[in-house]
């Protein structure tokens, strides 16, 4: 039974350590801005991640100690905020998958499908959560770098440009 118990000790460095982490993580994200728990991209997602996964390791546990969480969760702030840079100076992606298209208008692109492992009933949901209620309000249902999809519907038509760089 062992596993159930907690010292008094242990409850004090809980919570003494959740709250410093906690203002901590208020102080970075104010220095490191809005991009640091955002998921603009599939780096900013596994940044954010590492962090949640290191907070809760810094937390709950003697090791890794609460300045060594608070140097790594810095450290990977660092690195989201020059890769964020990089990507805003070059030309195409390199590390990063290229967003792609599931429909077309009203029509499934099943090859796709299969492509992003996405089945049939995966993309009804999406729709669904849209208030999409006909297929033939669809004008296009992107699969974007970042894992969320995107419904364009409505009875407007869609700026080419919005789906240029995407896979086709």
């Amino acid at each position: 039974m062992d596993w159930i118990k907690i010292t008094l000790g242990e409850v004090v460095g809980i919570s003494v350590s959740t709250v410093l982490v906690y203002f901590l993580m208020l102080l970075f994200v104010k220095l490191n801005g809005l991009r640091s728990f955002s998921k603009m991209s599939a780096h900013d997602f596994a940044v954010t991640i590492a962090i949640g996964s290191i907070l809760a390791s810094v937390v709950v546990q003697k090791e890794p100690t609460l300045m060594q969480g608070v140097v790594a969760i810095g450290v990977f702030l660092i690195i989201q905020s020059l890769f964020s840079g990089w990507r805003m100076l070059r030309p195409e992606s390199i590390l990063e998958n290229k967003p792609i298209l599931l429909m077309d208008g009203p029509e499934i692109l099943h090859k796709n499908l299969l492509i992003a492992k996405i089945t049939k009933e995966d993309l009804k949901a999406k729709l669904r959560e849209a208030n999409v209620l006909r297929y033939s309000e669809v004008k296009a249902v992107v699969f974007e770098a970042t894992g969320d999809v995107s419904v364009l519907h409505g009875d407007k038509e869609i700026d080419k440009d919005l789906l240029d760089s995407i896979r086709k």
